[in-house]
Parts: structure tokens; sequence; C-alpha cells
């Protein structure tokens, strides 16, 4: 498979604040896409943009800006590390017709590095509230963990 037929979106709980969702483009964060929503989100809410992120991927509607950057400035965080120590993540990646929700350790000097295994696989084709349900299954916990 192809890293063009690879559609991601990180979704990063920011202080029990903010929820962040990122696109991702090959290996690029397209910060310019990103969206906030309260945290913790609206299962449906948060479900229909992810959603709306991976159809925008899909599309081709979504290219890296390198000149779009600081997606994760928040007031009080100025550096990455900081945010990296604030988050919890996880991503939630199209393959084919799977959905997959996995799990980001951000607790690395390497930056978040993924679980080797997803903790929910999906059909493509899910609702907005189904997939919002799943997503905050795996992220609600982390986000308690690191407290």
């Amino acid at each position: 498979m192809k890293l063009s037929e690879r559609y991601p979106v990180g979704i990063y709980a920011v202080r029990e604040k903010t929820t962040l969702l990122v696109p991702t483009v090959g290996i690029k964060c397209a910060s310019h896409k990103a969206r906030r929503l309260p945290w913790p989100p609206q299962a449906e809410e948060l479900g229909a943009a992810v959603l709306e992120l991976l159809d925008e991927l899909k599309q081709n509607r979504i290219q890296y800006d390198p000149e779009a950057k600081g997606y994760w400035l928040q007031p009080g965080l100025r550096s990455w590390k900081a945010f990296q120590a604030a988050s919890s993540m996880v991503d939630v990646v199209l393959r084919g017709t799977e959905l997959s929700i996995t799990r980001l350790d951000g607790r690395s000097e390497r930056g978040f590095v993924p679980e080797l295994e997803p903790c929910t696989v999906l059909r493509e084709g899910v609702g907005p509230k189904e997939l919002g349900e799943a997503i905050l299954a795996v992220l609600v916990p982390l986000v308690e963990k690191e407290r």
C-alpha cells in the first residue's frame, strides 16, 4: 500500500481544555486545516469533524503548506516539548475500507510514538456518532491515565 493510500488524522486532548484535530499529508501535519473543539467533545461532533477531514484528504483537497506552522500553539504552550507533555493523542487512520484508532505515547523523547496495534478497527461508512464514541473510548482513558 502506498503512503498516499493512508489517510491519518491526529486527535490531541490538550490539558483537558481543547481537542485538536490535525490531518496529515504524507508525513507532514497539515496545520492550516487543524480544527479545535472543546474538551471533552460531543461524540457526534468529533466523529463528523474527523469524517470530514478524512474525506478532504481522500479527495486531495488538503495539501501540506510549510508556511502554516504552529497548529499546536496554545495559551501557555510555546514549545513542542511543552505541548507534547500537556497532550494525549490518538490517530484515526483510513486504509482501504478500515478505520483504525491507535493510541500514541507522548512521553518519549522521539515525539508521539504509536502503539504497535490499533485499539479499535471500524469499517468505512461508520456514522459520526459511532466513530466519535469509538475515538473517545480510546482517548478518555488515555487522558485519565496521563493525569
